[in-house]
């Protein structure tokens, strides 16, 4: 009779297109060999409610389980690729069953000696495992504010560099000097508003043009 593979789970950690991976330690079977975090399922366990513990005893910190990318079996072993988000990242001293870790892009996995699971599990999600991300719009006034902004300031500087140099004393009077410089971050501040409309509105333009499309992130 054949016996029913042991079911376990690894935690798939994307951040920034790079990709979590441990090194087991010398004690633990298959030392030196990468692999994603995580371990066995307990019985009467969810793969999430699993992963979540496995990567809170290896890794020490709290995690969200997501959605399951794939699933493979490999000599007795039913492995279960889940999307996972940590709530911090690692830290090198939390680590028990591991040495180290690294984060690592889709392409670079071959660079790093993986368990024969592991690399049946990457190759079976294939490319869910290369990270992407929609061309969105940016909100318009939300832009032309920040450029307002930083225009303002500006004007600030310069309308004390009006006032303390003697650079504008071919102005007509030095009340006018006095209005010129106060009034420099308004006059700055709005043609920060138009800059950062213009940029807003060009950026917008061209997402609308390949709207749709995603970027990849390597």
């Amino acid at each position: 009779m054949e016996m029913e593979p042991i079911t376990v789970v690894a935690a798939i950690i994307e951040h920034r297109g790079r990709f979590l991976l441990l090194k087991r330690a010398p004690h633990k079977e298959n030392a030196g060999l990468w692999e994603f975090p995580g371990g066995k399922v307990q019985p009467g366990e969810s793969l999430q409610g699993a992963i979540t513990r496995e990567i809170k005893e290896e890794i020490g910190v709290g995690s969200t389980a997501d959605r399951l990318l794939g699933t493979c079996e490999v000599k007795g072993l039913r492995l279960h690729g889940v999307e996972v988000v940590l709530d911090q990242p690692p830290i090198k001293n939390n680590l028990v069953d591991h040495t180290e870790f690294a984060w690592v892009k889709s392409d670079e996995f071959l660079r790093y000696p993986m368990t024969e699971a592991e690399l049946v599990l990457i190759n079976s999600l294939g490319r869910v495992l290369e990270s992407e991300v929609e061309v969105t719009h940016i909100n318009v006034w939300s832009v032309a504010r920040m450029y307002g902004f930083v225009h303002a300031i500006i004007g600030v500087f310069l309308g004390f560099f009006v006032l303390a140099t003697s650079f504008f004393s071919w102005l007509p009077f030095q009340g006018f000097r006095t209005a010129l410089a106060v009034f420099l971050p308004f006059i700055y501040g709005v043609f920060g508003l138009f800059i950062g409309a213009m940029f807003a509105w060009f950026y917008n333009t061209v997402a609308t043009v390949i709207g749709g499309m995603k970027m990849k992130l390597k």
